[in-house]
This record gives C-alpha cells, structure tokens and sequence, in this order.
C-alpha cells in the first residue's frame, strides 16, 4: 500500500561501523487503495477477502476512521475525508552479513474475481 504525502523525519547516527537511524514515517492511506491492500492480510486462519464478515467488519471500522483528504491541498476546504492518517515508529540497526530467511509459503490467498479493483467506503 502507498502511503500518499509521505514524511520520514529521525536521527541518523554513526554506530559502529555503519549507522543507526531513529524517527518517525508519517502520511496517509488513501481508504480505497487501503481496503484493496487488506487482501494481503492474514488473521488467525482466515484472509481479509472481501465478502466476509470480518472484512465487512474491518472496513467499517476504517471506513469509520477517515480523518482527513488524501491530497495534503485538499485540507480545510470541506471536502469529505478519503484517508486515514497513519505514523509509524522507526528504529533500525546497521545490518548484519547473515544467511538469507525465506518465510515458508502460506495458505492460497483471495480469489482476483473476488478482490478485482479498489473498495470504498460508500
């Protein structure tokens, strides 16, 4: 998921033989591209695919969530909110030559014909 009018702000610091970084991501998910990307999450057992009731129940929390306009010059002028405003902690350490992970693969996610496009909240 895009996340639209991005900011990344944080303390960029020599440690070791490398650096470290400390801040904050901010921005916001525009609520369309946001429900699309919800088929990419898994809960318990069960993926959020559009049609079932946990789906139906997360969107409407989100859809409940719209806080401000996905184009940052669109703000104050009355037009109805179509994101959600989103900041994100950053801490990372220099990496570490290692050996590469690869995550086992998972369940078969949301059919395309039930996922096809964007949702929205209307």
């Amino acid at each position: 998921m895009n996340l639209a009018a991005a900011i990344l702000v944080g303390k960029l610091s020599a440690s070791g033989s490398g650096f470290s970084f400390d801040g904050e991501y901010a921005g916001r998910f525009g609520i369309g591209e946001f429900l699309g990307g919800l088929r990419s999450v898994g809960i318990s057992s069960e993926w959020l695919c559009r049609g079932t009731e946990t789906y139906k129940h997360v969107k409407t929390v989100l859809c409940g969530a719209l806080d401000l306009a996905l184009d940052p010059k669109q703000d104050l002028t009355g037009v109805p909110c179509n994101a959600i405003s989103t900041a994100i902690s950053i801490e990372a350490t220099p990496a570490q030559m290692g050996r590469v992970w690869k995550p086992p693969p998972g369940p078969a996610r949301c059919p395309d014909d039930v996922d096809a496009g964007f949702d929205s909240c209307e």
